[in-house]
């Protein structure tokens, strides 16, 4: 990217008032509420908005574009790759880029997407199936019971 002239600083810093901030990815004027904010205040927010920062951080972690993102998202039809809820808009603040921890290539790490919910279920059972096998008998057997557990006779 080259670096910006002090003619282009003078318009972009023109083009903003005190609830709105300018992109330097997008080259766009947003409301400052699409950008993350430190304690500081609107100087020190980030220089990115939410949009654009949640590309970078994808690239960075995942190796995954924008364009492999959206693939992923529209063959799972907008929906988590476990629970199935459906994404409302372009989902792309919403779905979570899921990957094996254990597979150095972060590109052929990728699983799917999910929710938040799904996302970190995974998370808490370390990515481990017995685990998950087993927490799922449990619920099913805590279903079928026909009483309350503390409920039952001796």
């Amino acid at each position: 990217m080259a670096p910006m002239t002090k003619k282009d600083l003078a318009r972009r810093i023109a083009l903003e008032t005190d609830d709105t901030k300018y992109c330097a990815r997008c080259k766009i004027v947003r409301p400052l509420i699409e950008f993350h904010l430190n304690s500081k205040g609107r100087k020190f927010a980030m220089s990115e908005c939410r949009s654009c920062r949640t590309k970078i951080d994808r690239e960075r972690r995942h190796n995954i574009t924008p364009k492999d993102y959206t693939k992923l998202f529209r063959q799972q039809n907008g929906k988590c790759a476990i629970c199935g809820i459906v994404v409302s808009g372009n989902g792309h603040a919403v779905l979570h880029v899921d990957h094996d921890h254990k597979i150095k290539n972060k590109r052929d790490a990728v699983r799917g997407l999910l929710c938040v919910g799904c996302n970190h279920g995974l998370g808490s059972f370390r990515d481990n199936p017995e685990a998950l096998a087993a927490a799922a008998a449990y619920l099913l057997r805590a279903k079928n019971r026909k009483r309350p557990l503390l409920g039952e006779k001796e």
